[in-house]
């Protein structure tokens, strides 16, 4: 059972609590014009009816706290999970032939990355592609790759085709000739 749920157990337990303390001050009510030692044990067991219902009104608050407590921790943790999930969903790899001048920017992720662009130390940016989960998308730079100078080029994507327009996710790739 979740907080929510023990929240309205409680809950519905103090209301009946207090509806068995209202009862018990009735019945008190009702006999105090019975005699004077009937009087006092009514007069008392009102009173312990009264204390019972405070009681139960403060255990229905608690309850309804923590219920409010347990909900907000729950979404957090749900925030958490989805970003967590959504950064997984694209992971960049880079791939190149051991005797080209090209290379392959592979999605490792088990998600869509929407409106690629690849920006290239030659000044251009070839782009936006949309690359599948698995699936690579091969370039080829002015720039030559040459082997023991590294290339720096700069990915931006985005995880949802209508995010378009908001700044692209973006990470720092280098090409390693072999």
């Amino acid at each position: 059972m979740d907080a929510e749920g023990w929240g309205l157990t409680f809950g519905i337990a103090g209301g009946a609590a207090g509806i068995v303390s209202a009862y018990i001050a009735w019945l008190a009510y009702r006999g105090a014009g019975r005699s004077a030692g009937d009087s006092n044990r009514s007069a008392d067991a009102a009173e312990r009816s009264a204390d019972a219902s405070e009681k139960s009104a403060e255990t229905s608050e608690r309850s309804a706290t923590a219920a409010e407590e347990a909900v907000q921790l729950a979404k957090e943790r749900a925030k958490r999970d989805r970003e967590t999930e959504l950064r997984d969903r694209v992971q960049w790899e880079i791939r190149q032939p051991d005797h080209h001048m090209f290379f392959e920017l592979v999605n490792k992720g088990h998600g869509t990355a929407y409106g690629v662009a690849v920006d290239l130390p030659d000044g251009t940016s070839p782009g936006p592609y949309v690359i599948e989960g698995g699936e690579a998308e091969a370039f080829t730079p002015q720039w030559p790759l040459v082997r023991g100078y590294p290339l720096t080029i700069k990915v931006g994507w985005h995880l949802e085709p209508d995010l378009i327009d908001m700044p692209p996710k973006t990470k720092r790739l280098i090409i390693q000739r072999p």
